[in-house]
């Protein structure tokens, strides 16, 4: 790229061709999506900026920063999907904007490019970058404080720190902490100590970060919210935000997982590929060139690796703010080295994900199961997102020797990323169980503007007690643990609405009993409680059923869903699920 400007313009296409289609009809995946995309409608319906709630009860998972701008993207764009996620988009691509800028001015504006395109091209920046989650806004103020970090500790020691990169360093330190908490100070801070006493171990002009002042800009703004927030609460947002979200999950493994030795070693094969394939040739990097710059990078990539190495509770996109170094790393690599190869042991990798890629897409083929023919159509697009993965690799791997060829490879390769991944969306969204049932659990909802405190018709469920119906429900539900209960109130025509789980087949008992679906009895089976349920209900309930695919637990489930009957009439959303 000849200027900052042609390279930003090229990043806006590849951003908008990667991030934006499929993104509005992708249904919300896992549990924390819905819980944002909620708590944030239910923010607004209260009128209230300090205390999120969720299923209308307090949620302390996550300071307030998210709810707020989502809070925007609803008010300009109305709530849906990419309304929801917009913002994460929008953090997405600022970091590959740092990246690029950052590229250019440590190592080359070819260096920035191949950062910023290794990055957005990166599986789990693919999938993070559109998730309705507060990962993709710390990153974005993690790079933003690392980067000036950098500049202030390594520029001009007569500069005057006081100017830009002092109000970007801690203007994103308060930013990172509103979006996510503390892990926005502990990356910088750990990177800090690693760069200082084991990857340089030079003095540090330590003035020039104006510590003493920084920190009062930093914790203003957390302040600001913090101080109405512990005081509406009465203490209970530290005690459960900082107590049990955070200290908890580090020395207790979330929801029964089970701690593995090592774990972020396998997971960022999968995190970051397919570029984890020239890690050899970073490595090699870095013991040739090492320097203050390089050194810092290291520091900050090993950072969250080293912290959450220590966290009981391990999901594979923890290190994430660690990220952006290696990809500045590896854009360095790519546009410095004589060769852009990323080795034997690269070339293996790459191989065996495109082999992986092709068995999915062609096992995909095969994949039958009984009712849901739509799941093998979404093997076939996962399949093809991980060969195109590699193949992008590829074209880069080719590009410095085999211009024409490897060019052709790569804007092919991404062309099918862009392609795979706007069918993605939809396809997902006709597997979601709620999705085609979500007039019925919406009809006796009340008018959204109500006041709150005003009750609105019961709905209950059982079995299935996933966010997403909170969501896609848009009301209060009570989530019953005994199937007595659950019989009680429906012979009793309490609730206007409820969901139960009729049966349930996960995908650990589907690999191991094998294929198709309808050989492999049910891991969860209701049929006795359903069938109480269907004497209890009477003719005072219509049943509805819907199956489909639960993101939140990768497993399929039939449910079953209750609507009380007017006396005389059926319901007019009763009647347009059925067509639909």
């Amino acid at each position: 790229m000849k200027s900052p400007f042609s390279l930003l313009a090229a990043l806006v296409i590849l951003m908008s061709a990667l991030f934006l289609p499929g993104t509005d009809a992708l249904p919300l995946m896992d549990r924390d999506e819905p819980r944002f995309a909620r708590a944030t409608v239910e923010m607004m319906e209260r009128g209230g900026w300090v205390i999120p709630y969720f299923n209308e009860a307090y949620r302390f998972d996550k300071p307030p920063l998210v709810y707020w701008w989502m809070w925007g993207h609803y008010w300009l764009l109305g709530e849906g999907g990419m309304a929801a996620r917009l913002h994460s988009i929008i953090a997405a691509a600022g970091v590959a904007v740092l990246l690029a800028l950052m590229g250019r001015r440590f190592f080359s504006g070819k260096a920035g490019g191949v950062a910023a395109l290794t990055w957005l091209t990166s599986f789990q920046v693919l999938v993070h970058g559109r998730l309705c989650v507060a990962d993709m806004p710390m990153v974005l103020a993690v790079t933003a404080s690392q980067w000036a970090l950098l500049e202030l500790l390594t520029g001009d020691p007569d500069q005057r720190p006081w100017r830009g990169w002092f109000w970007i360093l801690w203007g994103s330190a308060g930013f990172g902490f509103l979006a996510k908490g503390p892990i926005a100070w502990l990356v910088p801070g750990l990177t800090l100590g690693l760069w200082r006493l084991l990857f340089w171990k030079k003095p540090l002009p330590w003035k020039h970060l104006q510590a003493q002042w920084g920190w009062l800009v930093a914790l203003l703004p957390v302040a600001a919210w913090g101080i109405p927030a512990l005081i509406l609460t009465k203490g209970e947002f530290w005690n459960t935000g900082m107590g049990e979200h955070v200290v908890k999950r580090g020395t207790a493994a979330l929801n029964g997982r089970f701690s593995i030795p090592f774990y972020y070693v396998p997971a960022a094969l999968l995190s970051l590929m397919p570029w984890i394939a020239w890690l050899p040739r970073c490595v090699a990097r870095l013991r040739q060139a090492w320097d203050a710059r390089l050194a810092f990078l290291t520091a900050w990539f090993l950072a969250p690796q080293i912290i959450f190495f220590f966290y009981a509770t391990q999901l594979p996109h923890y290190p994430m703010p660690g990220f952006p170094a290696f990809f500045l790393i590896l854009g360095a690599v790519l546009t410095t080295s004589p060769a852009s190869s990323p080795g034997r042991a690269g070339w293996i990798y790459l191989g065996v994900i495109a082999l992986a890629g092709l068995l999915i897409l062609g096992g995909s083929f095969w994949l039958e199961v009984p009712g849901m023919p739509g799941l093998s159509r979404l093997g076939q697009l996962l399949g093809g997102l991980i060969l195109c993965l590699s193949l992008t690799g590829m074209g880069v791997a080719w590009s410095r020797h085999r211009r024409a060829a490897g060019g052709a490879v790569l804007g092919g390769a991404v062309l099918g990323l862009a392609i795979v991944i706007g069918l993605l969306g939809p396809q997902l969204r006709s597997l979601h169980p709620l999705i085609s049932v979500q007039p019925l659990l919406r009809a006796a909802s009340p008018d959204p503007a109500r006041a709150v405190g005003v009750k609105s018709p019961e709905a209950i469920a059982w079995g299935y007690t996933e966010p997403s119906l909170v969501y896609y429900g848009a009301r209060l539900w009570k989530f019953q643990s005994r199937a007595a209960e659950v019989e009680k109130r429906l012979e009793k025509r309490r609730p206007a609405v409820a969901v139960t789980l009729y049966q349930e087949w996960t995908l650990t008992s589907w690999l191991k009993n094998g294929l198709p679906l309808g050989g492999v009895p049910p891991s969860r089976n209701g049929e006795a409680e359903h069938a109480r349920f269907l004497r209890a209900a009477g003719g005072a309930y219509e049943l509805h059923w819907t199956t489909g695919l639960n993101p939140a637990r990768s497993s399929i489930v039939k449910l079953a869903v209750w609507v009380r009957r007017e006396p005389g009439t059926a319901p007019p959303a009763a009647r347009k699920a059925d067509r639909e």
